[in-house]
């Protein structure tokens, strides 16, 4: 089993203005019917406004309780195109495609464009493949996808209802019957895929009403679609599998097999696929068994035999499909010219940026002398100051010291706001201190002098004075 992206789905199955509807929830390794229920539709969906039948289907699914927005669509059969061609021998890949469109064009009345087609291929017990091409007036895809814009649904998937109840690949060969509240469907499943399909209808007893079915003019319609197909193709189907619930599937269980005896079919009850992953094995009830199978092969990871919703473009692409070709035209225009611009702005830029490197290159010399300088400066910008007024008082200081050199200063502090200065240092004696301590006490604005002297010769000292007028 395959990780889908999320775990919660809605199945969604249309049969005229019946809608079948199930919702189905992963729990680990099952699948869970979380959901269910069918309803008729006041409004036909293919005739009516889509913004009505959408606040619909919103309402009925409102009143389930169902929020889930993603969801997986069934149509109805008898809306489909049918087409069965063989392919030539040792055609492959792109040659296969192209010419299965062209079959499709020769074998449906409508243009390419008119239709959402899907291929299944299968192959033949003689040898040699053949393709079963289903088409979808792509009208009435637009018309489901208005149907669930309006509803708030996103369709993850839109596909046949009786093709998802079964898996052709694993069937064998096989008759499928789906019944349905409308009619019967038939699916013929062979080789790995599926061979004939045909929608038989209301086959209602006419001249017997309550008799229900006329089972024998389905037989009929059967053993005519068998007679269609290649000999080897009909004498290798030998079941027939009945799907659905309600009496219209346990009439022809109850009286179809006496009449395809002749043709060699053995009748039972058909059984879902994914039924192994389900949770409820009678989650099928109520008609709606197309919705679950439909889903729950959603949320398993398996693809669809059939797929009729339109591939998502990217919101590049449908920006860019907005715009007309004059449109188109002037963005390319505008996008040109601001191409060119940023071009023109980085060769400025790197002209502007060789320029001052030249200039660089110039001065560095010069440069690299003042940095010389700068660092010498700053090696000695802690013992002084460049102010005016610190300026002031160590000239007024050195001018106090003996021109002959007996006295020297080792430190110099100036505090509170300039006004406190102390000066430390050694002189030869205490004469050149005492006459040192006289010259700045005469110095302007030198009061509060004190000086402290040890030792006779050197003489250690200190002096403290206030200077009047500090800032």
């Amino acid at each position: 089993m395959k990780i889908s992206k999320y775990n919660t789905l809605l199945g969604i199955a249309f049969d005229g203005a019946q809608m079948s509807v199930a919702c189905l929830r992963k729990a680990g390794q099952r699948l869970e019917v979380r959901r269910q229920f069918q309803t008729t539709l006041t409004l036909d969906p293919l005739t009516s406004d889509p913004e009505l039948v959408g606040h619909e289907v919103r309402n009925h699914l409102g009143e389930a309780g169902i929020n889930e927005k993603r969801c997986v669509l069934c149509v109805p059969l008898k809306w489909a195109l049918i087409a069965r061609v063989e392919i030539p021998a040792l055609m492959t890949g792109a040659d296969r495609d192209g010419y299965i469109a062209v079959q499709s064009e020769r074998e449906f009345p409508f243009a390419p464009d008119e239709l959402m087609t899907s291929v299944s291929m299968f192959e033949a017990p003689g040898g040699g493949e053949h393709a079963t091409i289903a088409a979808f007036p792509a009208s009435h895809v637009m018309a489901f996808q208005k149907i669930m814009k309006a509803a708030k649904l996103r369709p993850q998937s839109i596909t046949l209802g009786i093709t998802a109840v079964v898996d052709p690949a694993a069937a064998g060969p096989a008759v499928i019957l789906h019944a349905t509240g409308q009619g019967v469907d038939m699916l013929i499943a062979a080789g790995g895929g599926i061979v004939a399909l045909r929608s038989l209808e209301d086959h209602s007893n006419v001249e017997h009403p309550a008799h229900g079915l006329d089972v024998a003019a389905i037989a009929r319609q059967i053993r005519i679609t068998l007679g269609q197909l290649p000999v080897e193709l009909r004498e290798s189907v030998h079941t027939l599998q009945v799907f659905g619930s309600g009496e219209r599937a346990e009439q022809i269980l109850e009286d179809l097999p006496a009449l395809t005896a002749p043709l060699g079919l053995e009748v039972s009850k058909g059984a879902l696929p994914c039924r192994e992953w389900l949770s409820r094995p009678g989650s099928d009830r109520a008609g709606g068994i197309a919705a679950v199978a439909a889903c729950a092969e959603r949320l398993l990871g398996l693809p669809p035999a059939f797929e009729f919703l339109p591939p998502r473009s990217s919101w590049l692409k449908q920006t860019a499909n907005r715009f007309s070709a004059r449109a188109a035209l002037y963005l390319a225009s505008a996008a040109v010219l601001l191409i060119t611009g940023c071009v023109a702005a980085l060769v400025l830029q790197h002209r502007r940026l060789a320029r001052l490197e030249a200039e660089w290159e110039a001065i560095s010399p010069r440069v690299a002398q003042a940095e010389a300088i700068q660092e010498k400066v700053r090696n000695f910008r802690p013992w002084a100051s460049d102010e005016a007024q610190s300026l002031d008082i160590m000239k007024q200081l050195t001018e106090a010291f003996p021109e002959a050199g007996d006295v020297w200063a080792k430190s110099i502090s100036m505090k509170e706001g300039l006004s406190k200065i102390t000066c430390a240092g050694d002189a030869r004696n205490n004469d050149a201190v005492l006459r040192m301590s006289e010259k700045l006490k005469d110095s302007p604005g030198v009061s509060k002098l004190t000086s402290q002297m040890q030792g006779a010769g050197p003489t250690h000292f200190s002096l403290s004075y206030t200077l009047d007028g500090a800032r």
